[in-house]
């Protein structure tokens, strides 16, 4: 079984869960089987060509030459990745498939910093931070007191 990954640190792949998630809009997809192969066996191969061939057999699991079944999961793959301009997943003329794209691994720390990314951090305030701040609170009524103080006796005897 593959490994997490992120895709151009826009898409969460989960190969064991067969879901796809787009970490731009928060939608997540449940993607056939045959088709997170493909992507998995595209993703382990970047940059690289692979054979229509090995895509067909290895990958979907075609034992005939069914190029329509691969053009199917190919546009599927395509709109599932947003690849409207096809440049994520490049067709090699009657050969195969390449596949461009910044590839990540999404360990454990990674998801934990994810689902913690709404969250606002907080970090621990100490007791000398407490102690000022309740300081500098009496200090300003103090300030407001005596300002008062001066102010009404001032115009209070006239």
């Amino acid at each position: 079984m593959q490994k997490d990954f992120y895709i151009d640190d826009q898409f969460l792949v989960k190969p064991g869960a067969n879901l796809l998630v787009d970490g731009l809009v928060s939608k997540i997809s449940r993607v056939d089987p045959g088709i997170m192969r493909l992507l998995c066996m595209l993703a382990d191969h970047n940059g690289k060509m692979v054979l229509n061939e090995k895509l067909m057999t290895t990958v979907l699991k075609d034992d005939s030459d069914s190029e329509e079944k691969l053009d199917h999961a190919i546009t599927i793959l395509r709109k599932l990745l947003k690849d409207d301009k096809k440049t994520l997943i490049r067709q090699v003329a009657r050969k195969g498939y390449s596949f461009h794209a910044s590839i990540t691994n999404a360990d454990i720390d990674d998801l934990t910093k994810e689902a913690s990314m709404g969250a606002v951090a907080r970090t621990p305030v100490t007791a000398a931070q407490r102690w000022i701040v309740i300081l500098s609170v009496l200090i300003v009524i103090l300030l407001i007191l005596f300002v008062l103080f001066n102010y009404t006796t001032k115009y209070s005897g006239e």
